[in-house]
């Protein structure tokens, strides 16, 4: 049924209407409102801008809820350009799996062992295979092997679960879901900014007044079966009504999965739906741990890893806390450690209360240190980003029955490339950087600069 409305309602017209206050909606409208195209809006369902950046301060420091990371310090990464000109950047190290490995029962890992392993993973995961990504690591692990010492393999075994833990935390869900298959192209050096990204943000939405930016404005439908695209828009017990001659879609593969039939009118073609479908939404939750009296001294943690035998890695799927492969010292925060839990089992996390989830995590660091003094964490707070309704889900991989070109489709123009009027940005929109900040980013501008086009055109025709 069609959503064009009978009776006579106040609507209002813009030339574009972003749906997503992320960074891809953001960096869409800076764009176009740079490039004297001024008539548009952005309509974000929540009270806050920024999508899944999402800096939350507590006690004065900042916490990163969402993205914490600029994937690549390089000057073809717009988003750490964009860092460097606003001096967010300072002297940040690039982000490591530096720190000690550690097996239950307080015994170190010979740091040589597990930096040696590393590298050889790094090298075969530039392979690309038919197979799961879980399947190719591990016929990959059983030649590596070879090359180590028989009496070091049980060990090394141990030190490559927790790499797979780390792998899940890299792609978003357990690696039996994501192909080993990828067109992503990654860049060296992962940045940790101090001060919060929230500020990258806030740098972007500076280039677009603020009354273009209508918070709280959940897009119920969009019906692009005519030129002008009709937009149903709640906000608070109102309902709204916008016209657009484009609108650009940025919301999160997670949520087109769960509400595309209800979000467009007519329905998206069949092909767009199976790229959507076959892609992976990931899975996973963010866990703070504050201390009043930290039990480690500063840079002396690091990322704190701990290998686990098969078995335990097996119990993983079932029991969140076989998924907790690390413990991270947080660079705002002294006081503060980090652990992630992502996978099929993520979801049990959210809602759990925090006293359940700090007994579990003190008793696991206590069994690795085998110091059963350690005390408990004064306070827990954690992500809460797959129960979140307008996200669900962390961040995109490619599905084991996917292609990269499912990406491609998932961005490609309605009704058609030839006169783009529904367009669609976001992460998932990018073929080679997918799940980051710098690929939702491209994708807005990208899409931008379609519309620029279009209107050009437009104009000529005329």
């Amino acid at each position: 049924a069609k959503l064009r409305i009978e009776r006579k309602t106040e609507i209002q017209s813009f030339d574009v209407l972003i749906v997503g206050a992320g960074i891809a909606g953001l960096s869409a409208a800076e764009y176009l409102v740079k490039n004297e195209i001024k008539n548009v809006a952005v309509l974000e369902a929540k009270q806050r801008i920024g999508g899944r950046i999402y800096t939350r301060f507590v006690n004065g420091n900042p916490l990163e809820m969402g993205a914490q990371w600029i994937h690549g310090a390089e000057i073809v990464n717009n988003v750490f350009n964009l860092a460097v000109q606003n001096r967010l950047i300072n002297d940040e190290p690039c982000e490591t799996l530096y720190g000690p490995a550690l097996l239950p029962g307080g015994k170190f890992v010979n740091t040589h062992l597990v930096n040696q392993l590393f590298k050889e993973m790094e090298n075969i995961e530039k392979v690309k295979r038919d197979d799961s990504l879980e399947m190719e690591m591990e016929k990959e692990f059983e030649t590596i092997a070879e090359n180590f010492a028989t009496k070091d393999r049980d060990v090394l075994k141990k030190v490559f679960n927790f790499y797979k833990i780390q792998k899940m935390f890299d792609e978003g869900d357990e690696l039996n879901k994501i192909t080993s298959k990828s067109d992503y192209l990654a860049y060296p050096c992962d940045l940790d900014i101090t001060g919060g990204l929230n500020r990258l943000v806030d740098a972007i939405a500076f280039n677009i007044e603020e009354l273009r930016i209508l918070k709280n404005h959940q897009v119920l439908n969009i019906d692009y079966s005519e030129s002008n695209i009709l937009v149903k828009v709640k906000t608070g017990d109102e309902i709204k009504y916008f016209k657009a001659n484009f609108v650009i879609c940025t919301v999160s593969l997670g949520f087109l999965k769960e509400n595309s039939a209800s979000l467009f009118t007519p329905r998206l073609p069949e092909r767009k739906l199976t790229a959507v479908n076959r892609l992976v939404f990931g899975r996973g939750v963010k866990i703070f741990l504050f201390y009043s009296n930290p039990f480690w001294k500063k840079n002396n943690l690091l990322k704190l890893k701990l290998g686990l035998s098969d078995e335990d890695y097996a119990k993983g799927y079932n029991d969140w806390v076989y998924r907790v492969g690390y413990f991270e010292e947080v660079v705002d925060c002294p006081n503060v450690l980090l652990t992630t839990v992502f996978g099929d089992v993520a979801k049990e996390v959210e809602p759990m209360n925090e006293f359940e989830i700090n007994k579990k995590l003190t008793n696991l660091l206590r069994n690795y240190t085998s110091d059963y003094t350690l005390p408990k964490a004064d306070q827990i707070i954690k992500s809460e980003w797959i129960t979140d309704e307008f996200v669900l889900g962390t961040y995109s991989a490619p599905g084991i029955d996917s292609d990269a070109g499912d990406f491609d489709i998932i961005g490609e123009s309605l009704p058609d490339s030839e006169s783009p009027r529904l367009l669609f940005a976001g992460e998932a929109t990018s073929r080679t950087h997918y799940s980051t900040m710098h690929g939702a980013r491209e994708s807005g501008v990208r899409e931008a600069m379609r519309i620029v086009d279009q209107i050009q055109r437009d104009y000529w025709k005329c």
